[in-house]
């Protein structure tokens, strides 16, 4: 399978993330305990060091941050698929 440059999709950077979501009506308390808790596990030496193990690497943040990074990855992929022409099937 060809890359992407080799496509002539030029100055795309790929990275990949996983991230926690929940329903659109979840209760703002709700979310704020979930992200507190998973933050928590996030900073445990032996879970940064399992998943550095991995090949990857620790980000917490707070759930306006996650909002912001998923407008931010919308945009960007929006305007590759427009550049490269690429159509739903």
């Amino acid at each position: 399978m060809p890359t992407l440059a080799e496509q002539g999709i030029a100055n795309v950077n790929l990275s990949q993330w996983y991230a926690m979501f929940a329903p659109a009506k979840t209760p703002k308390a709700v979310i704020d305990r979930i992200n507190r808790e998973m933050n928590g596990v996030l900073a445990d030496k032996a879970v940064q060091k399992k998943i550095a193990d991995q090949g990857a690497e620790v980000e917490t943040g707070t759930p306006e941050q996650l909002k912001t990074l998923v407008q931010k990855e919308v945009a960007h992929w929006k305007s590759v698929v427009a550049a490269a022409k690429i159509k739903a099937e």
